[in-house]
């Protein structure tokens, strides 16, 4: 991947589809950020260069979707959460491997490590248990 390219969704998207997950990282203040920003969220400095998470983290909090967009509709129920990574930043991603039809058993907190899940012509990020 050319590592001239621009910080937006679409690179992340392309990133993801060679199983990295980048983000970036203010070389004024050393904020991360993910997905990629033109701008510091923190001080809105421009100065900014492409970083690779390690994708492990904690699931924060997360939803199951038992009715989901048509173009999902052979996925549900369908898990979504919110990770926190080891290295600061949350995002969110589908949850694979867990038992979603007792939702009860996932827990806050619990360990989940980043994948690359190809899905309608894309690839998605998604998090399962570590």
């Amino acid at each position: 991947m050319d590592e001239e390219k621009s910080f937006t969704v679409k690179s992340f998207y392309d990133y993801l589809a060679i199983k990295k997950l980048m983000g970036i990282k203010c070389t004024d203040c050393g904020n991360l950020m993910v997905p990629p920003r033109m701008v510091c969220s923190e001080c809105s400095s421009n100065n900014i260069d492409w970083y690779e998470f390690k994708g492990d983290g904690t699931l924060q909090t997360f939803s199951v979707v038992n009715v989901g967009p048509s173009s999902l509709k052979d996925k549900v129920p369908y898990g979504v959460g919110v990770v926190k990574l080891d290295e600061g930043p949350m995002i969110t991603g589908r949850l694979i491997g867990f038992n979603l039809k007792e939702p009860e058993k996932i827990q806050v907190d619990m360990k989940v490590k980043a994948d690359f899940v190809p899905e309608l012509g894309q690839t998605i990020l998604a998090f399962k248990l570590s």
